[in-house]
């Protein structure tokens, strides 16, 4: 079983600088791998993800030897994972990551022992190519005991985040509750818990904590303050900086909501049912669409999963 554990990193100026360096470098070899499988089915070879991988090897050049092998490899694995959530019809056709818009960030796989270290004693982590012996400081120390099986490094909003993917022993068993509970999903209310207990309906409505309300008022301002300041200036960094941590806490507070409920869920029934939506159907809807968007209900989802 695969835990995940989430946390801070605090590198130091020099540390930043190689970060955004790896980042860089992990979308250059998405870029590069999606260029070499578009050329190889224009020429109607098969693409598979090993051989896009050792053909866009071939294209590798000198410089490429001050990053580690690992970026390149799990960058062409990330690409492979796009083209098969295209070919399910989950998600549209992979494009080329942009510069300025597309997200930092990069995996680091174990491959053998000293691969991935942890230092206990300094509540740090080892990351390769980084400088200053390679270790970056942890705000906590991974929750779960087991071999970490990989870890991404992450930067939103000016703040870094690794991510550790943990197998551990599946020794939990949830009690048995002999209950069961539909769930309903809206957009006036999120979700509507209906459950039955001697003979009798129960229904229980769960909606994203009000705070969210407060923190869009607070995106509209920003947005129109930012709207008159001169793109570039010192004030207009400072302005989008606050509305990044605004979006990142209402997606913070969102998470946390989802999590929280489906914990609950989990915990207190035996069997769930969700109804079937048509969620690409109803985004065709302009009048629903933003709502449908915000909703997150393909998130629900697959967190309950």
């Amino acid at each position: 079983m695969i835990k995940s554990h989430k946390t801070r990193i605090y590198p130091n100026e020099n540390q930043k600088g190689m970060l955004e360096k790896l980042f860089d470098y992990s979308r250059y070899c998405y870029n590069l791998g999606l260029e070499t499988w578009k050329e190889m089915y224009n020429n109607d070879e098969k693409c598979t993800h090993y051989k896009v991988r050792d053909e866009t090897k071939t294209k590798k050049q000198d410089w490429e030897k001050q990053y580690t092998t690992n970026i390149f490899e799990t960058a062409i694995e990330d690409l492979n994972n796009a083209f098969n959530l295209f070919f399910k019809d989950i998600n549209k056709h992979p494009k080329f990551k942009s510069k300025k818009t597309a997200k930092k960030s990069f995996r680091i796989h174990r491959k053998n022992k000293t691969n991935i270290k942890i230092n206990n004693e300094i509540k740090s982590v080892r990351i390769p190519k980084t400088g200053r012996n390679n270790w970056i400081k942890l705000a906590e120390l991974p929750r779960f005991n087991g071999k970490i099986k990989f870890y991404t490094i992450s930067k939103k909003v000016n703040k870094y985040f690794i991510s550790f993917s943990i197998e551990v022993e599946n020794n939990k068993e949830l009690n048995k509750t002999n209950k069961s509970v539909g769930i309903d999903l809206g957009l006036k209310d999120f979700a509507t818990v209906v459950s039955e207990e001697n003979d009798e309906l129960f229904y229980e409505k769960y909606n994203y904590p009000k705070k969210l309300i407060t923190l869009k008022n607070y995106i509209k301002k920003l947005r129109r303050i930012l709207s008159r300041k001169q793109k570039g200036s010192n004030n207009y960094k400072r302005v989008r900086t606050k509305l990044q941590e605004a979006y990142l806490k209402i997606q913070n507070i969102k998470d946390d909501f989802l999590h929280k409920l489906t914990k609950y869920l989990i915990d207190n029934f035996d069997v769930i049912t969700i109804e079937d939506l048509n969620i690409k159907g109803m985004i065709k809807n302009r009048n629903l669409s933003s709502s449908i968007h915000e909703s997150l209900f393909y998130k629900f989802k697959e967190f309950l999963k």
